[in-house]
């Protein structure tokens, strides 16, 4: 079975912040913005659909961003390298598996592979 994506997100936060000791890392999920992102994997009538369905919990750019400005703020102050932020703007904690180096380093490097294929 597949990790939820979440996790393997959270375990990339935690190889990031041991690749680059000197910044610090900010996971957030403040919610949903209707784009045209689902357009480069699903076909135009579904992505129709998709954009329909998020439409009444979607969130407007500015919201978004007024989230992720308020999570920057709030973080920076946490002595924290890596913080998980949720949509209700508060700090979270993550899956244990996240925090598993063997994971975040298999994904760390998996990726890189990938990025140098591109």
């Amino acid at each position: 079975a597949l990790l939820p994506l979440g996790v393997l997100g959270d375990a990339w936060l935690q190889a990031a912040a041991r690749s680059y000791p000197n910044l610090r890392f900010v996971g957030t999920f403040p919610g949903l913005v209707v784009s045209d992102l689902p357009a480069s994997t699903f076909p135009r009538w579904a992505v129709s659909l998709i954009k329909l369905a998020m439409a009444p919990i979607a969130s407007t750019d500015e919201e978004t961003g007024r989230a992720h400005a308020t999570i920057l703020v709030r973080a920076t102050a946490s002595a924290k390298r890596v913080t998980y932020w949720n949509h209700l703007l508060e700090a979270r904690t993550t899956h244990p598996l996240a925090y598993d180096e063997g994971l975040s380093v298999w994904l760390w490097e998996h990726l890189e592979a990938i990025a140098k294929r591109l």
